[in-house]
């Protein structure tokens, strides 16, 4: 009985806590078609297909390891879709456990590190990339553990933890290949941190030999390294609501306005804890903490809002950084501040759902669907504002 009693006081009991939380709020809303998500009905066809086929349509930049992970999973489990929300529930896991043992190296207590890491997990950007397929999650843990070792490298002087983090880096941009764009700037400055031209070298060559390995599969499914070089040049993804590509200056600039919009949303029942930390004068992050998020918030911010700001994916590889910024100095020292968190929490979760979805069982593809919207969004472009109804165009233009 005592052993229960202690197993409750523990950090694996709290850990376990959050994950099972994190993992139980999203099972009802996993949906059993993902169609309204651009990306993943493609993800699911090229899943089904073998390795090496060469017959790959995924969007540039291909995203190969993502594929192979499901094209593994699909020689156990038949249905893509199941696939896509496998590797999400396993990713929503992960991210749970990082950003609890992240918050632990900020100082935080047990149950503060877990109601805030449950807090993390439902903000919109995550809940709905965890329940409609797609990969963006891998964004989300590549921040959280990109932050816990270059605190431990700059802080705690753990040097050779830079030969993980390079491995760590190459293995996530096999995932999702934008990371080179959002992470490369840290790494680079770490290398100006250690000083150590040995653990230098040798981490670049794990990065590299890495790298290698999700390379060559991805050139080979595009027929080679020419034919990739040439459908990343052809491919119009991002050319209709990016600032830079964009011939067009209404949609990105409206896109530019909506990325500030969904990132305010996403982080706004954590204000008040940043509100009452500047109240109490108690808002206060060392230099060093502070530079390392800046290092992992510039880049992404950037590129989502400059080159990729029609969808908003990139939101999930700088919420981490703003999170952690905004809720750094708040600790809960007292019974009242526990209840007034988990009201918080929990208003965070119906702001979405609300008590409808146990009234209708189809209410949860609705708002699903509805919610969805918000990042199919590819601008304002000869009167059409929403992809959605592009899509709906093509149907009926080949329907007809």
């Amino acid at each position: 009985m005592n052993n229960i009693k202690y197993f409750f006081k523990t950090k694996h009991f709290f850990i376990l806590l959050c994950v099972l939380v994190t993992l139980l709020i999203r099972l009802p809303f996993l949906v059993p078609n993902i169609d309204f998500n651009n990306d993943a009905p493609t993800y699911s066809e090229n899943m089904k297909k073998p390795f090496f086929g060469g017959n790959y349509d995924v969007q540039p930049p291909g995203y190969v390891s993502f594929i192979y992970l499901g094209r593994f999973l699909h020689i156990f489990i038949e249905n893509p879709v199941i696939i896509q929300h496998i590797i999400n529930m396993f990713l929503v896991a992960l991210i749970s456990f990082a950003f609890f043992e992240l918050l632990m190296l900020f100082g935080f207590l047990f149950y503060e590190a877990s109601l805030f890491t449950i807090i993390f997990s439902l903000n919109d950007v995550l809940l709905l990339g965890s329940i409609t397929g797609g990969n963006r999650l891998f964004l989300t843990l590549c921040t959280i553990l990109t932050i816990y070792l270059s605190i431990k490298i700059i802080i705690h002087d753990k040097k050779n933890l830079i030969l993980l983090f390079g491995l760590i880096i190459a293995f996530f941009m096999g995932f999702r290949q934008d990371i080179s764009f959002m992470f490369i700037p840290l790494y680079i400055f770490l290398f100006f941190v250690i000083k150590d031209f040995k653990l230098i070298i040798l981490s670049l060559l794990i990065f590299g030999v890495v790298c290698v390995t999700w390379f060559i599969p991805l050139v080979l499914e595009y027929g080679g390294f020419y034919s990739y070089i040439m459908v990343i040049k052809n491919q119009k993804a991002v050319y209709d609501s990016s600032l830079i590509f964009s011939g067009v200056s209404l949609s990105p600039i409206l896109n530019i306005s909506r990325v500030f919009v969904y990132m305010f949303n996403s982080l706004l029942f954590v204000l008040p804890f940043f509100i009452y930390s500047i109240y109490k004068k108690q808002f206060y992050i060392p230099k060093n903490i502070l530079i390392i998020l800046i290092f992992c918030f510039i880049p992404a911010f950037l590129f989502q809002l400059f080159v990729h700001n029609g969808n908003f994916v990139h939101l999930a590889a700088i919420l981490t950084q703003l999170f952690i910024f905004l809720i750094f100095n708040f600790r809960i020292n007292s019974k009242p501040k526990i209840i007034y968190s988990i009201i918080i929490m929990f208003f965070l979760l119906f702001q979405f759902f609300g008590v409808k979805m146990f009234q209708n069982p189809n209410f949860t593809q609705k708002i699903v669907n509805v919610l969805w919207l918000q990042y199919t969004y590819d601008g304002v472009k000869s009167g059409e504002t929403l992809r959605l109804r592009q899509l709906e165009n093509e149907f009926k233009e080949k329907t007809e």
